[in-house]
């Protein structure tokens, strides 16, 4: 029997419109081309045209980047052919906007976020997020996006022929190369409406040869590492216990390590996330790379599962110290790390350059005896470490770290001894030291148990009885018959404490009765006490809550202010880099001689008077 799916109702719009356009489709098998899903639900005129072919070689931002403007008008009313469509789907009241918002974010998904190797086309497996999305709530896309991006990466690096590998979210890459490597010109902030981004628009990208791009990336004089830090005053120590802020929260999910899932049909790409490779984007000192202990690249779904819940694990009770913003994050390199990159690095870079200029397809050298050299440097270099320090673990995780920092060598296990497995002996012995621990449990559970409280545990003794009585072999008469007797001396004496409970004297019954109501007065008068400390309490948290809300408001606002004038500094600095390159340039251009000039004039002047003496046609 089939488990039966829930659905949203936005995504069972979405699946019947996409079944509607498959239908009508002759070649049913084909995937659905996002052209046809956008022609299917627009209905309107365009808004956006295509920007003009782009112009290379660009040295300062052009005045306009032909980006959307941002202006989201109040929409009126739906049109007829509209109307028509939402008829067709049976579509009726408010879901019409969250319906359409949906179909719109899955060609965004399909197109820009989630890509496969069916390109330009429709997935249905991207409608439910698209209707968690349309309908307000949260989705996370940055651990699928990064595996996505990963993959990506590993199969150009591994393929023979890197342009027809499989696509991947490239411009991603670009953004952060942007961020870090400062390779593009910012967008104007004085952008009506909302900045959905930070870097686009044509001619975004700064215009360097091919040279100078290589050692722009590669020698990173002008990177910003910790862009993507957590700004604080000082060091502060993060305890993972679901009280934090969500920022802080997200931020220590990026920091440790896991294994990046992204679904892809029936089964889980994995990628495994070493943040420790590049611990100076964190502000943490840089040390020699460990080695991947467990290099898992795909799971089954139920896998997947696993490896999703790991990686976005809450209140494990781990513990961090978040570092404050370092004075020179060039400096927070070790001298091993250091020694390790240039044995590993050598003059790999220089020797393909032309490679990675080159529109046509070259043959990157590669010295394997090199690389095998090199991953043995890494391996003793880390070995050298673990023999020196001692690395503690706080957090609480329940599998083994997929992540360790040495290798550690390893001999074949001497194969045991062959022994003649007797079956009936076998289970013997274990059934025997099974009921030995079962008996030897129950002892104790009884010792602990009140006299008082015996009865009720009665049951749960017959139901072992029962279950040891399963184990034919063994004759648990005499345990039986043990306990049978224990149980009925114990009624004895619960009927002999009821008796005497109900035949007490009367004197005696009174004196239990006024302490009982004595007793009531001082709970009742605790009670009240309590009430009124708790009413006290919670009038005094209603008083902190709304100062909270101010405090946040007040942090909103001076946020704000901060990433502003962030920003015009970073801007500051970019007209102060472009001043620089134009005086420069001026430095270099050599000012002409005046005497050269007045020669020049002087020749031009006579030569003058020549052409009107001149009388070709006389």
């Amino acid at each position: 029997m089939k488990r039966q799916v829930d659905l949203f109702p936005v995504q069972q719009v979405l699946l019947y419109a996409y079944h509607l356009l498959q239908g009508a489709d002759d070649d049913r098998c084909s995937n659905m081309s996002i052209d046809k899903w956008v022609k299917f639900w627009s209905k309107k005129a365009i808004k956006y045209h295509l920007p003009p072919p782009r112009k290379e070689k660009k040295m300062v931002r052009p005045k306009s980047t032909h980006n959307p403007l941002g202006d989201i008008t109040t929409h009126k009313r739906w049109s007829i052919a509209e109307e028509a469509l939402f008829e067709k789907l049976c579509i009726e009241g408010n879901p019409k906007e969250e319906v359409c918002l949906a179909a719109y974010l899955v060609c965004w998904l399909c197109t820009f976020v989630l890509l496969s190797k069916d390109v330009n086309s429709i997935r249905p497996s991207t409608f439910k997020m698209a209707s968690m999305m349309a309908s307000d709530r949260r989705v996370s896309l940055a651990i699928p996006l990064l595996a996505s991006i990963y993959e990506g990466l590993n199969n150009i690096a591994t393929s023979s022929r890197p342009a027809r590998t499989s696509p991947f979210s490239v411009h991603f890459v670009y953004a952060w190369l942007a961020s870090y490597f400062k390779t593009h010109y910012p967008v104007w902030q004085g952008l009506h409406g909302p900045k959905m981004t930070r870097f686009s628009g044509e001619g975004g990208a700064k215009y360097y040869d091919p040279q100078e791009a290589c050692k722009w990336i590669h020698k990173a004089e002008f990177v910003f590492w910790a862009c993507n830090m957590i700004v604080k005053n000082r060091p502060f120590k993060f305890i993972d216990n679901g009280d934090a802020e969500e920022l802080d929260h997200d931020y220590f999910i990026a920091i440790h390590s896991s294994y990046l899932t992204l679904c892809q049909c029936y089964k889980f790409i994995i990628e495994p996330y070493s943040p420790h490779r590049f611990e100076c984007q964190f502000g943490y000192f840089q040390d020699v790379p460990g080695i991947l202990k467990y290099d898992i690249r795909a799971a089954s779904l139920k896998e997947g599962l696993r490896y999703w819940r790991l990686c976005v694990l809450s209140k494990s009770s781990s513990k961090v110290w978040l570092l404050g913003l370092p004075t020179n994050t060039k400096k927070f390199c070790s001298e091993a790390y250091k020694t390790w990159w240039a044995k590993v690095h050598g003059t790999f870079l220089d020797d393909n350059i032309a490679c990675l200029i080159s529109p046509k397809p070259t043959k990157i050298t590669i010295k394997h005896k090199n690389m095998r050299t090199s991953k043995l440097m890494l391996e003793d270099e880390i070995q050298s470490i673990d023999a020196n320090e001692e690395f503690e673990t706080s957090h609480s995780w329940t599998t083994t770290p997929p992540f360790g920092m040495g290798l550690k060598g390893k001999q074949l296990p001497q194969p045991p001894a062959v022994s003649v497995l007797e079956g009936e002996s076998f289970l013997f012995s274990h059934h025997k030291e099974f009921l030995q621990k079962m008996w030897s449990d129950l002892l104790v559970k009884i010792s602990n148990t009140p006299v008082d409280f015996l009865l009720s545990i009665e049951d749960d003794v017959s139901f072992i009885l029962e279950s040891m009585k399963n184990f034919h072999k063994f004759d648990i008469t005499k345990v039986e018959k043990s306990l049978n007797t224990f149980f009925v001396k114990v009624r004895a004496y619960d009927e002999a404490m009821s008796l005497s409970s109900q035949n007490l004297s009367r004197s005696l019954h009174e004196q239990y009765l006024n302490k009982a109501k004595a007793h009531l007065q001082d709970v009742q008068a605790k009670a009240s006490e309590g009430a009124s400390k708790v009413q006290s309490i919670m009038d005094e948290l209603e008083h902190i809550e709304k100062e909270i809300v101010a405090l946040k408001g007040r942090r909103t606002s001076l946020c704000a202010a901060l990433k502003e004038q962030k920003q015009l500094n970073h801007d500051a600095q970019v007209k102060v880099h472009e001043v620089e390159e134009d005086i420069a340039t001026l430095d270099n251009t050599a000012p002409l001689d005046d005497a050269i000039v007045e020669d020049s004039k002087a020749n031009l002047e006579i030569f003058e008077e020549d052409l009107k003496s001149l009388k070709p046609f006389a």
